[in-house]
């Protein structure tokens, strides 16, 4: 084989807030992996959402819960830039640092509905494939684990359980 032939991977972006980060994400991030032959993910702590309300819990807590509930995996902080976050913006970034790669961004199968108020919609159609994913397996959202972490407990990765325990957080 050629030095000039350039070997294509496959990467998936995986974004959300994370806050916190539960076994579902975790389960679907595995099983679309395995579906996709996948080369690699790279999840993606979103910075300030167009979409949602202001996380209340800091960028750098909601990057280390990531990190520790997906320790197969790529973390970046590519979204702690200034302002709102767009996913063409990350999209544009991450073809330039990955430019012979191709990337499969999974989204939630709620977000669809909403995909063509996006920004620049159609550009990440053509920079990637949207792979639509199904709300995974765990019976609450992350807003729930929040309002009754005990309760709760289970449902998420034991190292984001202590370390929320140990910062702090969603203490009311």
């Amino acid at each position: 084989m050629n030095n000039h032939m350039k070997i294509h991977k496959k990467i998936g972006i995986f974004g959300g807030a994370f806050d916190p980060p539960h076994n579902g994400h975790v389960n679907l991030v595995n099983s679309v992996m395995r579906e996709l032959a996948l080369d690699k993910v790279i999840v993606i702590p979103t910075g300030t959402s167009p979409h949602k309300a202001a996380s209340a819990t800091a960028f750098s807590d909601r990057l280390k819960m990531a990190g520790l509930a997906f320790p197969d995996y790529e973390i970046s902080d590519i979204e702690s830039r200034p302002g709102k976050s767009y996913m063409i913006d990350t999209l544009r970034e991450l073809c330039e640092i990955y430019p012979d790669d191709e990337f499969y961004l999974l989204i939630g199968s709620d977000m669809m509905d909403s995909f063509d108020t996006w920004k620049d919609h159609e550009e990440i159609l053509k920079l990637c494939r949207v792979v639509p994913t199904s709300r995974s397996i765990v019976p609450v959202s992350s807003t729930e684990i929040r309002a009754d972490l005990e309760k709760h407990k289970h449902l998420l990765p034991e190292a984001v359980y202590d370390y929320i325990k140990q910062r702090g957080l969603y203490e009311l």
